[in-house]
């Protein structure tokens, strides 16, 4: 059974928590067409490649004693791996491999726990300021990376291959492709597939 877009009219796969087409996000269990609530395991979390689980009672953030640091992406078995490709030579390390299925970026909090990719180990104090705690997160989702701002202070843009200007501060998922440059506030990245 297709699930189709309130706002652009796409037809989706059933369960999927952002439309493919225009990144609107179904709300409700009733809009998604599932029933139950759904989670996912560590071990899911590991691997990357997750299966939906029913729980008992769904996540409220004003029962949550920390915030919900993700969104769940659905079972893919091709999933990609990909990597990110600093453009500063001044950055320590050649690139950033994205072999889970789920990534966060951002910085270490005691109140939220860590993160895939901490900058502020990875970069400076000063360089590190302009990242939020939870800044973005990097999924794969039906067969593709997505990318999307958490509510960070300094945004996420990203600037298409070919293209001369990069997008304005994402306000909804967008769909990576090899080669795009995606940055976080002011940190560069080439995004790669690698299979």
């Amino acid at each position: 059974m297709a699930m189709e877009c309130p706002e652009c009219g796409h037809s989706n796969i059933d369960g999927v928590v952002y439309c493919e087409k225009c990144g609107h996000e179904f709300g409700s269990d009733s809009e998604r067409l599932v029933t139950g609530n759904f989670s996912r395991t560590d071990a899911d979390v590991e691997t990357g490649i997750e299966e939906v689980q029913e729980t008992e009672k769904p996540p409220i953030a004003s029962d949550a004693e920390e915030p919900i640091k993700v969104t769940g992406a659905l079972k893919s078995d091709n999933f990609v791996k990909a990597r990110l490709v600093p453009e500063s030579e001044m950055f320590p390390v050649k690139e950033i491999l994205l072999k889970r299925g789920l990534v966060l970026v951002g910085k270490f909090d005691p109140d939220y726990g860590p993160v895939d990719i901490d900058f502020e180990n990875l970069l400076d104090m000063e360089k590190a300021e302009k990242i939020s705690r939870q800044h973005a997160e990097l999924y794969f989702e039906n067969g593709v990376w997505n990318v999307k701002d958490l509510g960070s202070t300094n945004g996420v843009y990203i600037r298409r291959v070919n293209a001369s200007r990069f997008s304005a501060r994402l306000t909804s998922p967008e769909v990576l492709h090899s080669g795009d440059e995606v940055v976080f506030a002011n940190i560069h990245f080439v995004f790669e597939t690698l299979n």
